[in-house]
C-alpha cells in the first residue's frame, strides 16, 4: 500500500513540475503569442472580456413615401465619425 502511495505522490507531483513549466513559458506559434498581461498570458477576444460589438445599419427609405433615398460616402463618414466621437468620449470605446 505504501509503495502505491509513493507511485501516485511521485506522478503527481512531475505532472505539477511539467504544468508549471509550460505554464510559465512564453510559446510563440506562428500567428498565436502568449504572454500578455492576462493570469495566461493569452489576449481574450470580444467575447470572453465581456465587451459588445455593435453594428450598424441605415435605413435608406423614406418613411412617408417608402421610396430609397441616396446617401453620399461623405454623409455617412460624418455620421461614423460622429458615433465614434460620442462613444470615445464616454469612455467605451
Amino acid at each position: 500500500m505504501r509503495r502505491n502511495a509513493r507511485a501516485l505522490i511521485t506522478i503527481a507531483l512531475l505532472i505539477a513540475i511539467c504544468a508549471g513549466i509550460v505554464g510559465f513559458q512564453n510559446i510563440n506559434i506562428r500567428n498565436f503569442n502568449r504572454g500578455g498581461d492576462t493570469p495566461l498570458g493569452l489576449s481574450l477576444g470580444l467575447d470572453l472580456q465581456g465587451g459588445s460589438h455593435l453594428v450598424y445599419e441605415t435605413n435608406l427609405t423614406d418613411p412617408t413615401s417608402g421610396e430609397k433615398q441616396e446617401i453620399s460616402r461623405e454623409q455617412m463618414q460624418s455620421l461614423s465619425h460622429t458615433i465614434e466621437r460620442r462613444i470615445n468620449s464616454s469612455g467605451l470605446g
